[in-house]
Formats: C-alpha cells, sequence, structure tokens
C-alpha cells in the first residue's frame, strides 16, 4: 500500500515549485496543476506497464484536475531500474513508479520526487495477485495456497521485528 511515487526531472520540478505554493491541504492538487501548466505539449509519463496500479493513479489525478487522461498524455513503458535513465535522457518529463525506484533515480540526480502516491490516493494498492478466473477455477488448491502464502507473508512483513531480516534478503542477490 501507498508505496509509490511521481518524479519529474530537477528543471521540471523547478518550473513547478516557481507557479505557485504547492504545499497545504490540496497539495495532490497544486503540484498537479503547476505540473500541467509547466509542460510543453503532451507530457511524457513513464509508468512501468501500461495496464499498472501506477497508471491508474496517474490517471485519476489528472483527470480529477481536468486533463483527459491518458488520451491527453504520452503513455511510455519504461523498466522501474531504467526511469532515472529515462528522465535524464529526457525521454520522459514524469514518472510513477514504486520504491526503491523514485529514490534511485533522486539519488542519481536525474529526478526529485514530487509527491507519494498517498498524496494522490491515500491507501492506494500497489500490487495485486491476478490469475486468470478458469486457472483458479481448475488449481482451486493451489490458488488458495497462494492467498494463504501472501497473507501470511504480509502478516510476517508488517511485524516491526522482522524489519531487518526482511532488508537482508531484500538485499541478497537474486539466484534466477
Amino acid at each position: 500500500m501507498n508505496g509509490d511515487v511521481v518524479g519529474v526531472s530537477p528543471q521540471l520540478a523547478q518550473l513547478i515549485q516557481g507557479l505557485g505554493p504547492t504545499r497545504g491541504a490540496n497539495r495532490a492538487a497544486a503540484v498537479g496543476q503547476a505540473l500541467i501548466a509547466a509542460a510543453e505539449g503532451k507530457l511524457r509519463v513513464g509508468v512501468p506497464f501500461p495496464f499498472s496500479m501506477h497508471a491508474e493513479l496517474l490517471y485519476y489525478w489528472l483527470s480529477a484536475l481536468g486533463l483527459e487522461a491518458p488520451r491527453d498524455l504520452d503513455m511510455r513503458t519504461v523498466p522501474p531500474s531504467r526511469m532515472a535513465d529515462a528522465v535524464r535522457g529526457a525521454e520522459i518529463d514524469v514518472f510513477c513508479v514504486g520504491e526503491p525506484w523514485g529514490s534511485v533515480a533522486v539519488d542519481d540526480g536525474a529526478a526529485e520526487i514530487i509527491l507519494p502516491g498517498s498524496a494522490i490516493w491515500g491507501f492506494a494498492p500497489e500490487k495485486v495477485l491476478a490469475v486468470r478466473h478458469d486457472w483458479a477455477e481448475e488449481r482451486r488448491d493451489c490458488a488458495l495456497r497462494l492467498i494463504r502464502a501472501l497473507w501470511r507473508a504480509g502478516r510476517w512483513l508488517g511485524e516491526p521485528r522482522n524489519r531487518l531480516t526482511a532488508s537482508a534478503i531484500r538485499e541478497e542477490p537474486s539466484s534466477y
């Protein structure tokens, strides 16, 4: 939940800040309106997948501000690990991605985070387990085991005492 961020190039962030206040109760609206005003033509938007929660979050936000999303956007699929490169190379103007990729882009000096996803939609889902209905029906036991495993993993990850172990597991090099 709420692990997404919206980022832009440092230059665009500067333009957005120069267009007026972007703080306060309606921060997401103020930042969005400034982003739309600062855009030169269609915003080139990077998301990890066109049918993702990242894209939906941006559509929800920008449509609420009067932009016809996705029609008025130039949507581009960019792997999360390449968001920093895409912003730096001026391939995209704005991106929505799950962490840690927004922070990676900031650390690389390629981007600035203008909003956390939670400023747009509090308690928004980020990841889902989705399977075809016929697969779930045919493999009911397997589907139920998957759901139980995710539920247990979520409970385990939610325990503060497991954070260090989870962090160590996350940092281990992948073997696949």
